[in-house]
């Protein structure tokens, strides 16, 4: 049961922290979740509290719902809830312009899981001259999953084209960026859905150095409401899906044709972003 308060609960004054130090952290982490995959959040979070070698600090995102139970509560770990949907690349782009405290960002699905060294070895390439990186991940269909990516794709590769991607798609949940290059593009433009393939766009046209790991790095947790299935996108024809699908097409010709720094700021949305409404006690509507 959601919102339920029980004695290992985080109470007001242990969720009341400090704003984190810059000098205790290497990486801030995102993790965002909506009423879907609320439910898988956890074991997501616990992956990364499990890196080895870093200090991340993670920004956990409900994203217009509530809580699930039994959430850590430990210092390194920041929670957020919006008071409308705003979507993964939204609230990416929130947290970079009002909560980040070190030089990097990496993104974190709540329905993955990341493997212990993911982090190490992409902050290495990070500090080593790359301004984004990523890396394969194993599929793996969860139960009640129906699709068949799993099957067809058991390891998810980036690099390859894919869609209206023609330069390569990243996998964003294994993705790592530079602050200072995102905050350069204007970070993600306004999509809810195929946020990520439009940046991918962006940052293959602009030449950002990008670094894509062939080993996987993470798990990806598919299952009904994954991905394309999910309430935001679906590929039936007169969906809402098929605006998505024409206006990455629309961003993707601007790009292309005009590849520079003012197209992207045009496109990205991360000036336009509010403060998130950091929590105090998760399991109250009580705000920091």
């Amino acid at each position: 049961k959601m919102n339920q308060p029980s004695p290992n609960k985080p109470s007001p004054s242990a969720s009341r922290l400090p704003i984190p130090s810059a000098s205790n952290f290497d990486i801030d982490v995102v993790i965002p979740f909506c009423k879907t995959d609320a439910h898988l959040v956890n074991v997501a979070i616990a992956s990364i509290l499990v890196q080895v070698g870093v200090s991340p600090l993670v920004h956990v995102v409900a994203d217009n719902c509530d809580f699930p139970d039994n959430l850590p509560n430990k210092e390194g770990i920041q929670y957020y809830r919006t008071d409308s949907t705003l979507g993964p690349g939204r609230i990416a782009n929130a947290v970079v312009a009002h909560h980040v405290v070190t030089p990097y960002l990496a993104l974190q699905d709540a329905d993955d899981i990341s493997f212990p060294t993911r982090l190490i070895k992409q902050l290495e390439k990070l500090r080593n001259g790359f301004d984004q990186v990523s890396a394969a991940m194993i599929q793996k269909g969860l139960p009640g999953y129906k699709g068949n990516r799993h099957v067809e794709e058991p390891i998810l590769k980036c690099g390859g084209t894919f869609g209206n991607v023609p330069k390569g798609r990243l996998i964003n949940s294994t993705r790592a960026v530079s602050i200072e290059m995102f905050k350069r593009i204007n970070g993600f433009c306004e999509l809810m859905c195929s946020q990520d393939l439009a940046l991918d766009n962006v940052t293959s046209f602009l030449g950002i150095p990008t670094y894509c790991f062939d080993e996987p790095l993470a798990t990806r947790r598919l299952h009904p409401d994954s991905l394309t299935n999910g309430p935001h996108f679906t590929r039936d024809k007169g969906s809402g899906g098929q605006e998505v699908l024409r206006r990455q097409r629309e961003l993707l010709n601007q790009i292309r044709n005009s590849p520079t720094y003012n197209t992207a700021r045009s496109q990205g949305c991360l000036d336009k972003a509010k403060p998130l409404c950091q929590i105090a006690n998760i399991y109250s509507k009580e705000s920091a």
